[in-house]
C-alpha cells in the first residue's frame, strides 16, 4: 500500500477524530476544571497535544509529504516519514494516558 493512498484514506478520519475529541474533550475538562487544577497529568496531556499538532504542521510543511502522491520517495525522504510518524504515535497514545491517569491523581 502506497503511502498517497494510506494518507488519502486515514487524513480525514484523523482530522474529524481530532475535532471531536478536542469538542469532547473541552466539554468534560469545563465539567471539573478546578478539580484538574494542578494535575499534572492534564499538563503533560495539553503537552502530548501540542508536540502532536506541532508534529503535524512540520509534516505537512515537509518536502517528503508534499511529495509522497508524485514519486517514489528515496530512503531518506522514507525514513524522515517514519521519524514523523512514530512521533506523532508518541504523543498521541501519551496524551490519551495522560488522560486515563488524569482520574488516578
Amino acid at each position: 500500500v502506497s503511502i498517497a493512498s494510506l494518507a488519502a484514506a486515514t487524513v480525514p478520519v484523523a482530522t474529524r477524530g481530532f475535532g471531536l475529541a478536542a469538542m469532547t474533550g473541552t466539554g468534560l475538562l469545563a465539567t471539573k476544571a478546578t478539580e484538574y487544577y494542578g494535575n499534572p497529568f492534564l499538563t503533560l496531556k495539553f503537552i502530548a497535544i501540542a508536540l502532536g499538532l506541532v508534529n503535524i504542521a512540520v509534516l505537512n510543511l515537509s518536502p517528503a509529504w508534499r511529495a509522497r502522491a508524485t514519486r517514489d520517495l528515496t530512503r531518506r525522504e522514507q525514513r524522515q516519514l517514519a521519524l514523523m510518524g512514530g512521533l506523532s504515535l508518541a504523543c498521541w497514545l501519551a496524551a490519551v494516558s495522560c488522560g486515563r491517569l488524569i482520574a488516578y491523581l
